[in-house]
């Protein structure tokens, strides 16, 4: 009996200590909870306007609007987000912390009046998405993680900059062509123009 009850004792244990470490990771180190947290909110924001841009390319690919050159961009800035949420699942994997992913919203439109609400719905939520980087960068700075800082500067915020710039431009030149026809043109000319501002979609 009392082998049986040691090697009980010991089983139990062992079962504790195992679901200690599902919530603790041994490699965690200087990575704080409120860093945590945030991540797993920008996955979250990220995942949501990668569905958002599936909106807008299953509306830019309809027969009443036929735009293939900026369904093209919505559908690559759709996987883009996809993208930049996986890679924060792998940046917390790393660290050590612990990806706790949330309901992924329905998009708050999937019909426009036009391809200048689309892109400025779209400047808007990006807006607010490089709102939270930057939210998250300070966070991170306080707690002297530089790792994270750097991490967040290279592979977000800088690129962030550069597709808030070419939003932008896209916003312009579309109030300047009109609805309709100058939709039309402004599809079959500006996504083939190389110039200083690329027209590759950012994050």
């Amino acid at each position: 009996m009392k082998f049986v009850s040691d090697t009980f004792n010991q089983i139990s244990r062992s079962l504790s200590t195992t679901d200690d470490t599902k919530m603790t990771s041994q490699i965690r180190q200087n990575f704080q909870d409120d860093c945590i947290n945030g991540i797993n909110n920008l996955i979250n924001m990220y995942m949501s306007r990668s569905y958002s841009c599936m909106a807008a390319w299953q509306y830019l690919t309809r027969d009443d609007v036929a735009l293939r050159n900026i369904a093209s961009f919505f559908n690559a800035l759709g996987q883009t987000k996809s993208r930049k949420a996986k890679q924060l699942i792998r940046y917390m994997n790393q660290r050590g912390g612990r990806v706790v992913l949330k309901e992924i919203t329905q998009p708050d439109k999937a019909e426009w009046s036009s391809v200048l609400e689309v892109f400025e719905k779209t400047l808007e939520c990006d807006k607010a998405l490089n709102k939270e980087l930057l939210i998250l960068h300070d966070i991170a700075e306080k707690n002297r993680d530089w790792q994270f800082c750097d991490f967040l500067e290279k592979e977000f915020l800088q690129g962030m900059v550069k597709h808030l710039e070419e939003l932008g431009w896209i916003i312009t030149n579309l109030r300047r062509v009109g609805k309709g026809v100058g939709e039309f043109l402004f599809d079959a000319k500006y996504f083939t123009c190389t110039g200083e501002v690329v027209t590759k979609p950012g994050i």
